[in-house]
This record gives C-alpha cells, sequence and structure tokens, in this order.
C-alpha cells in the first residue's frame, strides 16, 4: 500500500513540473530561483563638477534584493560643462610727472656761482647753452665769456626786466634758476633739403598725388 502512495505521489509531482520529490525528503532538488534587482544604491557622481567630456559615472554600491542579478542600473549621465571666467589682467601704466621746473627734453642747470667778463668753466658752458635756448645768444658754445656771451647776457636782463650790467649776479641766477629754458623746436633745413623731405614723403604715399603739385610749391616757397 505505502509503494502505491510513492508511486503516485511522484506521479502527481511530474505533471506539476517538480523535477524530483526531493522538496518533500524523497532524494534530489528542486531547481532554484534568482529575483531580477528591483533597486540600487548608487555611489556619487564622478567627476562631481561637469568636465570637458560632458558626461558623469557612478557605480552599484549594493542592490535590493541582496541575491538579485540583472535590472537597469543607471550608471552614467550627460551634464552642462561651463566653461571658466576668463581673468584678464590690466596693467596700468606708470606715468612719473616732470618735476618742476623742467622742460621735458631740455636739461636743467642750477646757476650757483657769479660769472663775468673773461671767465672760462663749464658754468659759462651752461650759460651759452640758456641763453641760446632763450634766443638771445647766436656764438659758439665756448666756455669762455665773451663779448659775444656779455651781449647775450644783457639782452637776457633787459628781457627779464633787469639792470643791464652784462655781470651774472643773484639776480640774474635767480631769473635763470626760476624760469624754464624754453624748448627748440625749430627745424634747420635748407631749400634743398625741404624739397628731398618732400619728394621722400611723396614717395611713400604719405603725400597724395592730387597733393603732391601744392606740397612742392609751398617747400619752394620757404
Amino acid at each position: 500500500m505505502k509503494n502505491i502512495l510513492y508511486f503516485g505521489l511522484i506521479a502527481i509531482l511530474l505533471l506539476a513540473g517538480v523535477e524530483s520529490a526531493s522538496a518533500f525528503g524523497y532524494g534530489g532538488g528542486i531547481s532554484s530561483f534568482t529575483p531580477s534587482c528591483s533597486s540600487f544604491v548608487y555611489s556619487a557622481w564622478s567627476p562631481s563638477v561637469c568636465s570637458a567630456s560632458g558626461l558623469q559615472t557612478r557605480t552599484v554600491t549594493s542592490q535590493s534584493p541582496s541575491d538579485c542579478t540583472g535590472g537597469s542600473p543607471v550608471l552614467t549621465q550627460s551634464c552642462t560643462y561651463v566653461l571658466p571666467p576668463v581673468i584678464t589682467s590690466v596693467i596700468t601704466p606708470t606715468i612719473t610727472p616732470a618735476p618742476t621746473g623742467q622742460v621735458l627734453g631740455v636739461s636743467t642747470f642750477n646757476f650757483n656761482k657769479d660769472l663775468r667778463l673773461g671767465d672760462s668753466n663749464s658754468d659759462v658752458t651752461e650759460l651759452q647753452t640758456r641763453l641760446t635756448a632763450e634766443g638771445v645768444y647766436t656764438g659758439p658754445i665756448t666756455g669762455t665769456f665773451g663779448p659775444l656771451t656779455l651781449k647775450a647776457v644783457k639782452a637776457y636782463q633787459t628781457k627779464k626786466g633787469l639792470p643791464q650790467t652784462g655781470f651774472v649776479g643773484p639776480m640774474t641766477r635767480e631769473a635763470l634758476n626760476s624760469s624754464e629754458a624754453p624748448a627748440s623746436t625749430s627745424l634747420d633745413l635748407s631749400s634743398a633739403q625741404l624739397q628731398q623731405f618732400i619728394e621722400m614723403l611723396i614717395q611713400a604715399g604719405i603725400i597724395s598725388p592730387d597733393k603732391a603739385a601744392t606740397a612742392r610749391t609751398v617747400a619752394g616757397l620757404l
């Protein structure tokens, strides 16, 4: 009777799709079942700030159920890369003002010695240079206080409202030291040199062809 029940149970299990009756303690085994993963725990996105590639990635640190397989974890995402701001440095030029009493392009000299006819030294050289800039001396720069320098000193004293003594004393030195030497702006060119200079400007295209004739005429009148 037991054998009949045993074989009948086996037949029922086979009809139900069970591979073996061992599920009920009769040997063999039942095929195992692995569930599919339904949820995931992820690491942080890397890199944390979007790079030029425009892509971030991450990994799965755990899943549920714990013994699951498969599923659809999201391991990549697109991101927007933001260009870093461009920092431009502004260079502020430093402008050093010219000292008071100095004309740019003209050296200054402090006259602290009395000068008179017959003197010969570097102070007389500076005096002749200064008087030339003042337009009252046209002689050579020799460093010797001669008649031409004497005449120029008197002309300078007249220009400054000083007594015409021809002697460079305290009053004249004060005028020389307190005033600025005028900068020379004259251009000493002969007529031929000026004509040659105009032709160079015409050939270089600085003076246009329609103005060339006028430039040549003006240069010829100077």
